[in-house]
C-alpha cells in the first residue's frame, strides 16, 4: 500500500509481510446492459452455510478509489459452492462449484439463474415448510432431467438426476 502524504512529507510504501495459509475468491464485474464497471450490483458468495455479501460501488474514502474487484474471505474453505450476482439490470447470474484463490470475472447475462423454460408446467410441493421430507408431485414422466432444491438463503441443499 502507497500512502501520500501532504506538505512535501514523505511517501510511505507499506508490505504486508503477515503469513496466512487461509483461502481467497476475488470478483471482478462486467455490465452489458448494466453500467460496464458493475456498480450497485450485489454479490453474494456461499459457502456451506455461510453467505457473504458485497455491494460495488464507485468510490469512498478521500482521494481514493477502489478496486475494481471484491475481495471475500474463505477461511479454510476449498471450494465455494455459489456465486450470485444481481446487477443493477435486474438480471441475476449464479455460478455453482467455484473454484477458490482465484480473480473470477463474471460477465452479465452469461451465467443466468434460469436461462430456459422449466419443462415441468403443473407440479405441486407439499408440507410447506418442510420438516424432513419434501413431496413433489406431477402428471409428467420426470426422466433425464436433473432436481435441484435451494433453501431460502440460496444454498443448495439437494442435487440429483432424475
Amino acid at each position: 500500500m502507497t500512502v501520500l502524504n501532504t506538505a512535501n512529507e514523505p511517501i510511505f510504501l507499506w508490505d504486508n509481510m503477515t503469513v496466512n495459509t487461509d483461502n481467497c475468491l476475488k470478483i471482478e464485474l462486467e455490465g452489458t446492459t448494466s453500467n460496464r464497471m458493475g456498480i450497485d450490483s450485489k454479490i453474494k458468495v456461499i459457502i456451506g452455510d455461510d453467505i457473504q455479501y458485497a455491494y460495488t460501488l464507485c468510490g469512498e474514502g478521500y482521494i481514493a478509489q477502489n478496486s475494481q474487484r471484491e475481495f471475500f474471505g474463505l477461511g479454510q474453505a476449498t471450494q465455494v459452492d455459489a456465486v450470485g450476482v444481481q446487477w443493477l439490470s435486474g438480471q441475476i447470474d449464479r455460478l455453482e462449484d467455484v473454484a477458490i484463490n482465484q480473480t473470477l470475472k463474471i460477465t452479465e447475462g452469461q451465467n443466468p439463474l434460469s436461462a430456459e423454460t422449466p419443462a415441468i408446467v403443473d407440479f405441486q410441493l407439499y408440507s410447506n415448510p418442510v420438516a424432513n421430507t419434501l413431496q413433489l408431485t406431477t402428471a409428467q414422466t420426470l426422466v433425464g432431467g436433473e432436481l435441484t432444491v435451494y433453501d431460502m438463503l440460496g444454498k443448495r441443499i439437494l442435487k440429483q438426476k432424475l
